[in-house]
Order: C-alpha cells, then sequence, then structure tokens
C-alpha cells in the first residue's frame, strides 16, 4: 500500500517515508491495544476477567521476546 502511496518499489524509501511521517507497523499497533485492553480487563474483578488478563500478558510477552530475537 505504501509503495502506491510512495509511488516507488524501493522497500527502503517506503521505510524512510513511514519513518518520517511517523507511520508505525501494524504490529505495533495491534500489540498497543492489546495492552490497553488488557489494562482494563486487569482492573476488572471478574474472576474470568483475571484469568483472560493473565493469559493475555502472558502472550504478550512471550510477543515481546520473540520480536527481541528477531
Amino acid at each position: 500500500m505504501f509503495m502506491k502511496i510512495f509511488q516507488t518499489s524501493s522497500v527502503d524509501v517506503v521505510i524512510d517515508c513511514q519513518t518520517m511521517f511517523n507511520f508505525r507497523r501494524v504490529s505495533e499497533l495491534v500489540l498497543d491495544r492489546k495492552r490497553k485492553f488488557l489494562q482494563k480487563f486487569c482492573s476488572c474483578d471478574n474472576i474470568i476477567c483475571e484469568t483472560l488478563a493473565l493469559m493475555g500478558r502472558m502472550s504478550c510477552q512471550a510477543y515481546v521476546r520473540l520480536v527481541k530475537v528477531c
């Protein structure tokens, strides 16, 4: 999509343009939304919500470790 917007076939140009225009990667946006959702869940006193929040935190931590390795 960005290649069409910036009318280029160079990945380096697209990355530079994304950086200059402060576009974030989709994976970063998804992780941020997931964190916000889990913060709301953590504030809930429901045992089901707490269990799901714990599972979500564990998957977020695993994802962050995976991203650091790559």
